[in-house]
């Protein structure tokens, strides 16, 4: 390895942090990246991100006056000069470390290194295993400093790869809790504008999910759970928030279950706190999933949860304290927990609040900061803020 991994950069008085990310759309890792650098900045941290010029990403750290460094969007070319440019960054601009925010950013920051660029990190966000091949066991083992994965389980898949217990580091998402805290009234206001927006009928069950459509994300099953809720006589409306390659195929599954009128596909939004507000229920159907930030959200706004127990869920839902746990691809338990928390207005209070109450303690974004801070202090010693 180069002689980097042994000498920091000296010559600015303030620690400087180059976050990388190589996602154009605006998931839930873009959005922990930011929350991390605005706590990091907080603490006295000189931030700079690098991401693909035109990203929902870029746009966001520009009106926060981060310094910005455009990257190729995802391509033949991205792979060639990406790295290429990286490297450049990182000893020109002085950045002190890179931490790379996904996959793809860990490829090019990896590469970068290899071409003579600073120390880095890695988040790994991702639910599913890497690939066991030469180039995983090098990207993921050999080359970062540090891999932080967000779960236990994502730390549990990366030991397959060779990874050293010393180089993983579990930091949970976090959140930053709404204040004043989303209480009854608020609830209610929130409930009356989707009613009204939608044209529904006032006091019907509320069903919610938020996420980007994609396979993994269960949506198939969350539709068949909601037409076997149909066929039983419940009274409900369901509301599915966000955009993604398959949206059009979920369009055409709710009008093949005849869910025309109990569902509606809300597309992206905004404020997605005011439509967890306004549920009664959030549905979390994934197939996998690294540990689940919509959770989080969806506790902070006083949502009851229903989920499925794959991947990190289970590091942040107890069964039956904090929400319920059904098995992934199992749309008839799916129903059969949506139906229990419908019929049960008391069941629906008690794990809302108990959730709140616990995932704030556990996840609270300033404590993920610190978390990072006290890592970076290990890997990096003095050059950082006390």
């Amino acid at each position: 390895m180069n002689r980097n991994d042994q000498t920091l950069n000296t010559g600015s008085t303030k620690f400087k942090l180059l976050i990388v990310d190589g996602e154009r759309e605006w998931r839930g890792g873009q959005n922990q990246a930011l929350l991390l650098a605005l706590g990091l900045r907080a603490k006295g941290y000189d931030i700079g991100f690098a991401c693909p010029r035109g990203s929902v990403l870029s746009r966001r750290v520009k009106s926060q006056g981060f310094q910005f460094h455009p990257l190729l969007r995802p391509g033949i070319l991205a792979w060639l000069l990406n790295p290429l440019w990286l490297s450049v960054i990182g000893r020109y601009r002085k950045y002190d470390l890179a931490d790379a925010q996904s996959s793809r950013a860990h490829s090019w920051v990896a590469l970068a290194r290899w071409l003579g660029g600073i120390p880095f990190v890695v988040h790994r966000r991702m639910g599913r295993a890497p690939r066991v091949n030469a180039w995983n066991r090098w990207k993921y083992g050999q080359a970062p400093r540090m891999i932080i994965a967000i779960s236990h389980w994502v730390a549990h898949s990366l030991k397959s790869l060779g990874v050293p217990q010393a180089k993983l580091e579990v930091i949970p998402s976090g959140f930053i809790p709404s204040q004043p805290p989303i209480n009854a009234q608020a609830r209610q206001g929130a409930r009356r504008d989707l009613e009204r927006a939608l044209g529904l009928t006032p006091g019907v069950t509320l069903i919610a999910q938020v996420g980007a459509f994609t396979r993994e994300k269960g949506h198939e099953d969350l539709l068949q759970a909601l037409a076997i809720l149909k066929r039983q006589g419940l009274l409900f409306h369901a509301v599915l928030a966000g955009s993604g390659p398959l949206q059009d195929e979920i369009e055409l599954k709710r009008l093949r279950l005849d869910l025309e009128h109990e569902v509606s596909l809300l597309g992206e939004i905004k404020q997605v706190s005011d439509v967890l507000a306004a549920a009664d229920i959030f549905a979390f159907p994934s197939l996998e999933e690294a540990l689940g930030s919509s959770l989080l959200q969806a506790a902070d706004a006083g949502a009851a949860i229903v989920a499925t127990k794959v991947g990190g869920i289970p590091e942040v839902i107890e069964h039956g304290v904090s929400g319920l746990l059904v098995p992934a691809k199992d749309p008839e338990a799916l129903a059969r927990a949506l139906e229990q928390c419908d019929r049960q207005p008391r069941l629906r209070e008690r794990l809302s609040l108990s959730a709140r109450m616990d995932l704030t303690a556990r996840f609270a974004m300033a404590s993920v900061v610190e978390h990072h801070h006290v890592v970076f202090t290990r890997l990096m010693g003095s050059k950082l803020p006390s």
